[in-house]
């Protein structure tokens, strides 16, 4: 019998722990309403701003309720591609686009009770749903994007975020200008030997001594730390077995490179980088810094080696 009423004991324990345990589960809070948001992402690699390609994930944390994850955004307009007067099938950038409204394209981000943080960034992926771990591209091959004097769009990566705030509102919520995960770099194509002319480019390669682009790496949104495996090369490839090389007015040359590096711009700077062309299976070789901010072509997000590099060094 003492038994009996000692099992019975035990029960009821379960059940009353239970019973305290779902009280005290986490409960969801039902939103006030929308929070409109804008922002706009004018970095150098980007031109003129927004592009058509771009979608953003959202991500809202609130007090209380559970937090609002990888919403799809899209900017409400878009820089127009036009086709560049002076090298006809090449296209580039119209009329800016500054900051815009972004619309969302599924659920919106919402307001619920207590302090609210909400980040972004682009390009959208689904199944993000940790904003302390993004995926990011990997930098360490690169391609040769045909008709456009830029990078791959594919590896563009940016991000923002909106102070943190309590009191609902229907004025917009701005993200301000996004900050791109990378730097853009500029190569203009040394001058080859002349023996070269008409044969093809088939990879380039950008080395350091220190690391410059992410591989197998994520990034935490809300403070922009990157964390994975980095590298200290990168490959540059061209499709169709490769670019031809030209003889022109200042002799014989491959279009001008542009590639992304994981890499403080300070730091890139004061930085020696190594570029191997291999032509026709030759290495030709040269090394050299990007220009230095005293010089007028310089620009901020842009590391160029204009006037760098020489295969005579």
């Amino acid at each position: 019998m003492t038994k009996i009423r000692f099992i019975a004991a035990l029960a009821a324990a379960a059940a009353l722990l239970a019973s305290c345990s779902k009280d005290k589960d986490p409960k969801d809070v039902k939103i006030v309403g929308d929070i409109a948001l804008t922002g706009e992402f004018t970095c150098y690699m980007h031109g003129n701003g927004w592009m058509e390609a771009d979608t953003l994930g959202v991500f809202v944390k609130s007090e209380k309720g559970f937090p609002q994850k990888n919403l799809q955004y899209k900017p409400s307009e878009v820089v127009q591609m036009v086709e560049s007067p002076y090298a006809p099938g090449y296209f580039m950038p119209g009329d800016p686009v500054g900051n815009v409204s972004l619309t969302p394209l599924g659920a919106a981000a919402g307001f619920k009770e207590g302090e609210h943080e909400i980040y972004a960034y682009l390009p959208y992926a689904p199944g993000n749903n940790d904003c302390t771990a993004i995926p990011l591209p990997d930098l360490s091959e690169q391609y040769y994007v045909p008709g456009q004097f830029s990078v791959d769009p594919a590896n563009v990566f940016a991000y923002a975020e909106i102070d943190s705030f309590s009191e609902y509102s229907a004025a917009a919520k701005d993200f301000g200008n996004f900050k791109s995960a990378f730097v853009q770099m500029t190569v203009p194509s040394p001058e080859f030997p002349d023996e070269v002319a008409g044969k093809k480019l088939t990879e380039v390669s950008i080395s350091a001594a220190k690391d410059i682009a992410v591989k197998k790496a994520t990034i935490d949104i809300t403070s922009g730390e990157i964390k994975g495996e980095l590298v200290k090369s990168v490959a540059y490839l061209f499709p169709d077995g490769g670019l031809e090389l030209t003889k022109g007015f200042f002799g014989v040359s491959a279009e001008t490179l542009y590639l992304l590096l994981s890499i403080d711009e300070e730091d890139a700077l004061d930085t020696e980088f190594t570029f191997k062309y291999i032509v026709d299976g030759k290495e030709y070789s040269c090394s050299g810094k990007p220009i230095g901010k005293d010089n007028m072509m310089y620009t901020e997000g842009n590391l160029n080696m204009y006037g760098s590099l020489s295969f005579a060094q």
